[in-house]
């Protein structure tokens, strides 16, 4: 269920890989100082699979609208130490993303001048998510993603974002 090897059960629960192999295949009763730190360990991990959204974001985000200049936007990156920020539309709807490596490669390309509007650095928006999304589809959506943003279905504004650093809570 959670999806987890002998290794990693082993390095987590302090109990050897050989005994917990012998454990799952019947061969050997663990004694109760071993079971209970494979049981605690096992707990520990379901906790944290149940884990949402919500539970790991931050918030308030915070966001460039498409008309402000790019000077503004890299210094709310430099001061908060983002490597992006969603961007907002006239009427507060997220149309893009501004990164640092997207800021780098226009740069490369001539734009250099820290009055250009964000628009012309603008990516692809961040993907959505529910506050009840679990962790695991994050961590999926993090692999393809710098960032996820959170909101809830039916509401305008959106709550929070998601960036690897957040991620590393699930791991406290």
């Amino acid at each position: 269920m959670l999806n987890l090897k002998q290794k990693d059960l082993a390095r987590i629960s302090g109990v050897s890989q050989s005994a917990i192999a012998k454990i799952e295949s019947g061969k050997y009763v663990p004694r109760y100082d071993q079971a209970k730190k494979i049981f605690d360990a096992l707990s520990r991990l379901e906790d944290k699979s149940s884990l949402t959204a919500k539970d790991i974001m931050t918030s308030p985000v915070i966001f460039v609208s498409i008309r402000d200049k790019i000077g503004k936007c890299v210094e709310l990156m430099d001061k908060y130490g983002f490597s992006q920020i969603p961007v907002l539309n006239d009427t507060n709807g997220v149309v893009g993303t501004i990164t640092d490596a997207g800021i780098r490669k226009k740069y490369e390309e001539g734009y250099n001048n820290k009055n250009l509007q964000v628009e012309i650095f603008m990516e692809n928006p961040l993907p959505v998510v529910r506050p009840n999304t679990p962790v695991k589809i994050l961590h999926n959506l993090l692999e393809c993603y710098n960032a996820v943003l959170v909101k809830e279905n039916d509401k305008k504004e959106i709550e929070g974002i998601i960036t690897n650093s957040n991620f590393l809570k699930v791991l406290k």
